[in-house]
């Protein structure tokens, strides 16, 4: 009786290191890949922090641009609004005419 159990836990101590073995190659194999991954990994984060950067500078420029087209509007409007130019409607009515 002690035979057949000693071969049997032989067996599943064979079976055991065998699966032990394939573990640990896998386990290679994935540290080999994650080592091939780093690099990748550290460019992909310089790319995006070169994206961040230029997704602020552009904001701030969209930004200015807009506060410039409010003044601009601003001001054309002040002008268009003066007596001045209601008064030189009929003279740039007339220039349109003759060009």
């Amino acid at each position: 009786m002690l035979v057949p159990m000693a071969r049997a836990q032989a067996a599943a101590t064979a079976e055991l290191r065998s699966h032990a073995a394939n573990l640990e190659a896998l386990m290679a194999e994935s540290r080999a890949h994650a080592r091939n991954l780093e690099p990748m990994l550290a460019e992909s984060t310089r790319h995006a922090a070169n994206l961040e950067h230029a997704l602020t500078a552009a904001t701030a420029e969209r930004d200015r641009a807009r506060r410039r087209a409010r003044r601009l509007r601003r001001r054309v409007a002040t002008l268009e609004g003066s007596a001045t130019w209601r008064l030189t409607r009929p003279l740039r009515a007339l220039a349109r005419r003759l060009r």
